[in-house]
Formats: C-alpha cells, structure tokens, sequence
C-alpha cells in the first residue's frame, strides 16, 4: 500500500472513532439529564466573628487567610468577621470593650457567635461583681481533647485556668514578649551603642542622659524614652528593675504585702528619680498614642518599652523604617527571674452563642500546629499552640534572635504587664498607686511617693 493511501485510511478510520464516541457521551448526556437529579445546594451558616489585628500589618492578613482556608475546607460554614473597631472598639474610650463583652456573654440570643476577649476577664468580673463569670458564660476549651492535644502542656495547668476563672477559653495562639525597642539610628545620632540583652540600669540611665545631652547642645528635642496619656507602658520599665531587686520568681509571684517587696520598690523609685533629672519623658500629657505610634520609627525617641505586636503594626506603617528598629531587654539591677510576655486567650465563645459548635469548630482549626508554624513566620513572635518548631525557624534575624532568646532565656517565667501595684504591694493593696509614672517624668521625687504609698497601705 502506498504511503498516501495508508494516511488516508488512517484519518477515516480515528474520524470513525472519534464519531462513535461523540455519539456514546451525547447519549450518556441525554440519560443523565432525564435520570438524574440535580445537585443539592450546599446551605451555609453564618457565623458571626469579632476578629483581631486591623491594621496590623501580617498579623491582619493571617486572620484572614485563616478563614479563607476554613470556609474553603468547611463549604456548610461562611465567617462573617468584623472587627472591634467596625462595631465597638474606641481607644480613648476606657472599658468600653468590657461593657460590650459583659452584655455579649450574658445574653440569652447574642449577636455574636465569637467575641475577642483579649485576656480582660478581671475586667469583666469587675464589671458583672461576679468572680465566676467566665465558667458560668463562656464554653471551656480545656474540656476539649482536640484542643488539649494542639496547646503547650504548661498552658493547661491549673494556675494558667485560675487566671481565666477556672476555664480556657479559647486558643492561646498570641503569644509575645516585651522588649525596650530601640532606635539604632538616634542611639547612632546621640553618640550610644545599646544593648539588646543584659542592659543594667546604670546603663540605661546614661542612654537616657546622653540624648538630654545631644538635646543640650544641638537645640533638639529626642525624647528618651516614648510615652502616651492614652496607652501608658514605661511603667514595665520600673516593674523589671523590681522584680531583679527581689530576684526571687516565688517571692514575686506571692500576693501578699512584705517591708522587703516595699523596700524595693523605693529602690526603684529612687533609681527612677535620677532619670528625671534628663527630663525622659517631655510633655507626655499631650502625646496621643493613636496619633503618634510611628514616632519611634521617624527617628523622635530613642526608646520604647511595648511588645513584640509592634513589628507588625510598624511593618505596616513604614517598613523601610522598621529595619532601624531593634529590640532590647530592659533594663534590671541584676538578673532577673522573670520578664514581661507570655500567651493571650484572644477569643471566646459564649455558652448561649447562635452557632456554638460551628464558633468552636472555627477556634479549633485555628489551634493547629501550621497555624502557628505561620504566626511564627508573620508575627516574630511565639505562639501558645504546641507543635510549631518555633526554637527550629526562630534565629534568621535580629527579631527572630530576640523571641528565641528571650524564651530561652526565661522559659514559663512570664508575666502579663500589670498596670497596677499587685506584685509589689500585695493583693490588698493593688489599686494603691506606686508613682513611678510621677517620679519617672519629676512632678513628684521619691521621698513624696513613698511617703503617699504608706499613707493608703494596707499591712495586712
């Protein structure tokens, strides 16, 4: 057969087939559409969530990419999340978020099926006199194999349940640590190289008088160390040198009032009444930190005392800027047994929630090791859900270098700031003001701060 031929019988030949076939699949078309029935449509529920993190920067985005990937995998479940500041949330407006989760939590049909909780329990016992809210109001996660199985050992103990009335509420995927950020580009201007770790408080009195000093002579106004009216943290400064003066974790961590924790603590005041002299803190009054927050990235402060959340608010604002930025210890006496960080509930769900076993399928996905393998990578900061190799990806930079060795370094010797006198004057005496503010920006020396202190004590 010639060549031509045989192609020529070929081509009939496939254009046979390829009719056949055509003709079978048209047929099979025609059976299904008379046989089958149509698809059932998926009906969703919507779940109605009070995120976290607006405008700050990656952590803003995992939120979302999170619940991406749970509607996407959980096609019966859409998240409608809004957050706090889209429906309540108000920084110059104070306990407005314990207001709006007190009638959230005892509502017998709340609007929300998940609310952010931030750690305020305290707050919200306060409000509602009623020390056992959260066990009454909240669901319990520590009841939860799944969730027991994906959190830090350390973060189900007893003590950590007592912190939140004797439940969990939620995961404890925020996790932080609490450094004096530094701007290297100002400690460069004003003649300092600063310490990430082991600064002492001798050395931070001299950063603190070496910008009052550039200030002097070149007609400038640095501030030392940033403060704001409406978020006050310098206050972490004058705890850490305390709790290196007591140099005991049990003897901190005791809630009743001693002369030795009150010698201490006019140690500290003493110590911050030289500071004033170099004026740290210039009209503090008048600065909003709403309006302010990039002031440490511009270069008009050498220090300030926040956590490691910053990185991604500043992230955010001006990245460029952000590389000038370094975190550092605080300062302390000696070393010190414990340090300012550890983990956050951020959200919970009320018992009486529309949707509650949809609100904890939605935390429980959130509390994955890949969930924080990602909050590790975005945040720059440690995560409370097991699993996350966080000591094996931390180390690449100077950010990463400070969580590792933070937590290396002080373990589950954490402590959540405290904005009053409970570790220093005891239980009783806890709302009683310890003046460092005062003193720290010289309205007030140390010898009237400790003679006002032992006028409100209560020695019990």
């Amino acid at each position: 057969m010639e060549k031509r031929t045989f192609v020529k019988v070929l081509k009939t030949s496939l254009f046979i087939i390829l009719f056949f076939l055509n003709s079978c699949y048209i047929d099979t078309l025609h059976r299904n559409a008379n046989n089958d029935k149509p698809l059932q449509k998926i009906e969703s529920v919507q779940l109605n969530f009070i995120g976290h993190w607006l405008g700050e920067g990656k952590k803003e985005q995992l939120i979302k990419e999170i619940i991406n990937e749970f509607e996407f995998t959980n096609q019966d479940v859409k998240i409608n999340m809004k957050f706090p500041e889209e429906v309540y949330f108000d920084r110059r407006k104070d306990n407005i978020e314990t207001v709006f989760n007190s009638k959230i939590a005892l509502s017998e049909n709340p609007e929300w099926d998940i609310i952010r909780i931030n750690n305020e329990y305290t707050k919200v016992a306060d409000s509602l006199r009623d020390p056992g809210w959260a066990k009454k109001y909240l669901v319990d996660f520590s009841e939860i194999p799944e969730f027991i199985k994906s959190t830090r050992p350390e973060l189900l103990s007893d003590t950590v349940k007592a912190l939140y009335g004797g439940i969990i509420p939620g995961p404890f995927i925020d996790g932080y640590n609490w450094p004096l950020w530094c701007n290297t580009e100002v400690a460069k201007k004003v003649g300092i190289e600063v310490k990430q770790f082991g600064m002492t408080n001798d050395d931070f009195l001299e950063y603190v008088k070496a910008v009052y000093e550039y200030n002097q002579k070149n007609g400038d106004s640095i501030i030392a160390v940033y403060e704001a009216w409406n978020w006050k943290t310098t206050h972490t400064i004058a705890q850490e040198l305390y709790f290196s003066e007591i140099d005991d974790y049990k003897e901190i961590m005791n809630e009743k009032y001693n002369e030795k924790k009150l010698l201490a603590w006019e140690k500290v005041l003493r110590e911050t009444e030289k500071l004033s002299k170099y004026k740290p803190l210039p009209e503090y009054r008048k600065i909003s930190w709403t309006e302010t927050v990039n002031y440490p990235l511009k270069g008009k402060c050498l220090f300030y005392p926040n956590a490691s959340w910053m990185y991604n608010m500043w992230l955010k604002l001006d990245s460029a800027k952000l590389k000038n930025m370094i975190p550092t210890e605080l300062p302390v006496f000696k070393h010190s047994p414990i340090c300012f960080g550890g983990y956050q509930v951020t959200w919970a769900v009320p018992k009486k929630s529309p949707h509650r076993n949809n609100a904890i399928r939605f935390l429980l996905f959130i509390n994955k090791p890949d969930v924080a393998e990602k909050w590790a990578r975005y945040t720059k900061s440690p995560s409370g859900i097991s699993g996350n190799l966080i000591s094996a990806n931390f180390g690449f930079d100077r950010f990463e270098n400070f969580q590792y060795t933070m937590d290396k370094k002080y373990g589950q010797h954490k402590l959540n700031p405290v904005y009053n006198s409970l570790y220093i004057f005891g239980k009783e005496n806890r709302d009683v003001n310890n003046f460092q503010l005062e003193v720290m920006s010289g309205t007030m020396t140390a010898d009237q701060a400790m003679k006002e202190i032992k006028k409100q004590l209560k020695k019990i």
